[in-house]
């Protein structure tokens, strides 16, 4: 008896030690709805006039799904599914869900072409590596697709995030709020089968591995390599290079200029920004300048915005300061003379209480006429993690001319800028929030750029990405 009450006194307390996960995903979400209201541009864009209905719709399935919490994992989903439905990517949420141990059916899901295959992750789905997949429960895989994840991440807008997202359909990380599928009709191109999916335990952080090895493209690789007779690659997996990557940027950005005569008349340049989603713009920017010369890239660069829209609180403030030390220590001197200028301009209209910053761009001026010194057949090649600064240079190698787009489409921004990270209450989690917004960018909230090469395979490694190429001038 002695032994019964004890275990229960143990189980009592350890319940009694558990957060109330209900109610910290209620306060985060108020926190964090709150933290929207008073810092993004959004509330007071006169240029988006549904952003306010767009954040009670947001807060109202937010707190729907709290008052249902009763797990850690709930909490992240409920906060989760609050930040997904701004459908914005420079808006959200990390929240652990405390689950260590996934469940998976074996295999692993890649969408391509509106078509969903598998791709095997362990011997006991071994035979049906390769197989399409039809429907599951007698639903469509787009219809699982919305329900298990654009509900909770991501926007169904995008092909880029359908694609990205594909392989977390068939995995189970302790979400309460959805369903599963029990069997599912596939078909080797001659018959059809139906199986019964077998759902069972895997470590969270193999499955990971396991998924990001089976389904994501490779990033590209660092650097400057010649990958055939006069043929080179260009390789820049980031614009947000930290420790070693930030030398091998600086390097490779040296290498580009020495090497600059050669490679213009090179039989191929190829620059390849697979895995990049961003970080800082100059980077491009320096890329281009390095191997088509200032002139002509001052002469074919991208129409600007009209202006940029920073909103104004005391914590905007002060990230601008952060920025400014960021780029001190990255050696980014144009870039930290822009954000003095930006510092200066915010800080003044906090004086003046006014809600926004105009950073007021003159009309550009027109660069003079420049021959393009480039003679190689050059191509851009992305994927679909392409974003933020690496759509930034997007912009800049579509107006160069003469560069063909290949590979896949690319992800989309919207409007809103700027991230800034925010610690949650509870210590679960963080926000990231947008503080600028863009006016009149040539490139629309939104807007991918699609390849005029498709790239037609699966397999995006290095290798067979730099045979398709070589091929495309045959």
């Amino acid at each position: 008896m002695l032994t019964v009450m004890t275990a229960m006194a143990a189980a009592t307390l350890a319940q009694a030690d558990m957060p109330d996960w209900g109610a910290l995903a209620r306060s985060d979400i108020e926190f964090m709805h709150a933290q929207t209201q008073a810092h993004h541009p959004g509330p007071v864009d006169d240029e988006n006039p549904g952003f306010g209905t767009q954040m009670e719709i947001a807060l109202e399935r937010g707190l729907d799904l709290a008052a249902r919490v009763d797990s850690q994992a709930g909490y992240a989903m409920a906060l989760r599914a609050y930040a997904a439905h701004y459908r914005d990517g420079h808006y959200g949420v990390g929240a652990r869900s405390g689950v260590e141990t996934y469940q998976w059916p074996g295999f692993v899901t890649i969408r391509t072409g509106g078509r969903w295959f598998v791709r095997s992750g362990d011997a006991t789905a071994a035979a049906l590596d390769g197989y399409e997949l039809l429907d599951c429960d007698g639903r469509t895989l787009d219809d699982w697709m919305r329900e298990r994840i654009f509900d909770f991440a991501g926007n169904p807008n995008l092909v880029a995030d359908w694609a990205q997202r594909a392989p977390r359909l068939m995995v189970e990380r302790g979400n309460p709020f959805i369903e599963r599928p029990g069997s599912c009709r596939l078909s080797d191109g001659e018959s059809t089968e139906t199986v019964a999916l077998e759902w069972r335990d895997i470590d969270a952080d193999t499955w990971w591995e396991v998924s990001d090895a089976l389904s994501q493209p490779a990033p590209a690789p660092w650097g400057l390599h010649e990958f055939a007779p006069n043929a080179f690659w260009i390789g820049t997996p980031t614009f947000a290079p930290q420790g070693e990557d930030l030398a091998t940027m600086h390097a490779l950005i040296d290498e580009l200029k020495e090497r600059a005569d050669d490679l213009r008349v090179a039989d191929m340049l190829v620059f390849d920004v697979r895995s990049n989603n961003g970080g800082a713009s100059s980077w491009g920017d320096a890329i281009v300048n390095a191997v088509w010369g200032e002139d002509y890239a001052a002469y074919r660069a991208p129409a600007r915005s009209d202006g940029v829209d920073y909103r104004i609180s005391e914590e905007n403030i002060d990230h601008a300061r952060f920025i400014i030390d960021f780029t001190v220590e990255q050696n980014m001197s144009d870039a930290e003379a822009y954000f003095r200028e930006v510092l200066a301009g915010m800080l003044a209209a906090s004086e003046a209480d006014e809600d926004l910053y105009r950073e007021r761009r003159e009309a550009q001026e027109v660069a003079p006429a420049a021959e393009n010194p480039v003679a190689a057949r050059v191509y851009f090649l992305t994927d679909s993690a392409c974003g933020s600064a690496c759509l930034d240079f997007a912009d800049r190698m579509y107006a160069l001319g003469g560069v063909t787009h290949v590979g896949g489409e690319t992800y989309a921004d919207s409007a809103y800028m700027e991230l800034r990270t925010l610690d949650l209450p509870s210590g679960y989690g963080s926000l990231g929030l947008p503080i600028k917004v863009y006016r009149g960018r040539p490139r629309a909230s939104g807007e991918t750029y699609v390849p005029e090469r498709a790239y037609p395979g699966t397999d995006w490694s290095t290798p067979a990405l730099q045979t398709w190429v070589a091929g495309l001038g045959d």
